[in-house]
């Protein structure tokens, strides 16, 4: 799927492209990038699909972090 949390430098792995980031912002502490590189050659249902998962993680995440405050 995508790189949630990728922190590898490219140099250190061959086979993954650099991210071709389209948007970057921050949330409190946390710097976010978007890379459309898992999207850049799928059928429009494809990516739904892939935006859907990410936000399934992104929302756990959130979710984890409220309970714990």
């Amino acid at each position: 799927m995508c790189c949630v949390g990728w922190k590898k430098e490219v140099s250190d792995v061959k086979d993954i492209q650099q991210p071709h980031i389209v948007k970057e912002f921050q949330v409190e502490n946390t710097r976010i990038k978007i890379a459309d590189n898992s999207c850049a050659e799928k059928s429009p249902e494809e990516v739904k699909q892939i935006l859907k998962e990410a936000a399934r993680v992104v929302q756990k995440h959130m979710a984890a972090k409220d309970l714990t405050k």
